[in-house]
This record gives structure tokens, sequence and C-alpha cells, in this order.
């Protein structure tokens, strides 16, 4: 699922701005067992059912960048960028709804 959601966010990003970078998935473990709590089986409500929640935690970009600034906060554009990206990332989730 986060793969998924990450790939679409990327995509967005990148309709936007093609010179942004992927950081890759960073995985929980990564950052310490358990830093990212709400995400947790037991946060989620997922201990003893069959269809469970599914996750993911955006930090999408540095806003002290000037650059992602205008992109996506303040610049002329920002909010038609920032309908492109999430637009992107809604159409995952709808996706992975239906499958």
């Amino acid at each position: 699922f986060a793969a998924k959601m990450h790939a679409a966010l990327l995509a967005g990003l990148k309709a936007v701005n093609p010179a942004t970078k992927d950081r890759k998935l960073k995985r929980d473990t990564e950052s310490g067992p358990g830093r990212l709590g709400t995400l947790s089986d037991v946060s989620l409500g997922n201990v003893g059912k069959a269809d469970k929640c599914l996750a993911a935690y955006y930090e999408v970009e540095f806003i002290s960048n000037p650059t992602v600034d205008k992109l996506l906060i303040s610049g002329p554009n920002a909010a038609a960028n920032r309908a492109i990206v999430m637009g992107s990332v809604a159409d995952a989730m709808l996706d992975q709804l239906r499958s």
C-alpha cells in the first residue's frame, strides 16, 4: 500500500516539477520501531481483523525550501499544483479500494 501511494505521490510531484527527487520510502523500523505509533496495527484497530485498515504517513516536502514554497504554498500556481499532486494520490487510493 505504501509503495503504491508513494509512486502516486511522486508522479504527482514530478508532474508539477520534473526535477523532484525520489527520497524513497522510509519504513518505521528505519526511524526506530514504534516511532510512528499512529500507524501501528493496534492504533488502526487491525488486531484480529481479516480486513485490515491500511495507512501511510506522508511528509511531502520541506516547506523551508524556496522552490517547494513557490510550487506548493505561495506561488501563483500553488493551489493547482497541490490539486495535481494530491489528485494523483486520491486516484491511487480509489484504485486500492476497488481492488
